[in-house]
């Protein structure tokens, strides 16, 4: 009788050895993951390789608003960064116009039209074949230049990135 107290004691403490170790061996790998880059608005693609499943390249380079007319790239602004910008207002424009055409004159429209096109940016590195070209598009990233195109999530953060900035950095 004595003896089988011991034995589930025994049990008990072995179990609760091998629990503790398990969380201290998971609290480790969470702890220790190693992340290519410390803040994102200072990185370069290069320190962030991420593989899309595909690439879309446009059979023709479609001409885009204000060809011709260089528009002069702001002080201090990435030039891809810019890109992605104007390739997101003309989306947004005409995304905004179909949400109008489709309300009445006295409804309101609230929409996040940067959180739209971040989220599908995010789907982008996923997807292939038509809906891939849909995307491209759809969002006007086939508007961008390759090298965006190809990084346009990366883009996107530092889009983010500068519209988020605190005024005293």
């Amino acid at each position: 009788m004595f003896s089988s107290g011991i034995g589930t004691v025994a049990a008990r403490k072995r179990r609760e050895c091998l629990l503790s170790l398990l969380i201290i061996g998971l609290w480790g790998c969470v702890t220790c993951h190693w992340s290519p880059v410390e803040d994102i608005c200072t990185a370069k693609p290069r320190d962030i390789p991420v593989n899309p499943m595909c690439i879309y390249r446009s059979p023709e380079k479609k001409a885009t608003e204000g060809e011709g007319s260089e528009q002069k790239i702001p002080e201090a602004t990435n030039r891809r960064v810019w890109e992605l910008s104007k390739a997101n207002s003309h989306f947004v424009t005409i995304f905004y116009q179909h949400l109008a055409d489709s309300k009445n004159d006295n409804d309101n429209i609230f929409l996040s039209p940067l959180s739209i096109s971040t989220a599908f940016a995010m789907t982008k590195l996923g997807a292939c074949d038509n809906t891939l070209k849909q995307l491209m598009e759809v969002f006007k990233f086939d508007t961008i230049s390759e090298k965006t195109s190809d990084q346009v999530h990366f883009f996107f953060a530092k889009l983010n990135c500068r519209l988020y900035r605190k005024a005293n950095k």
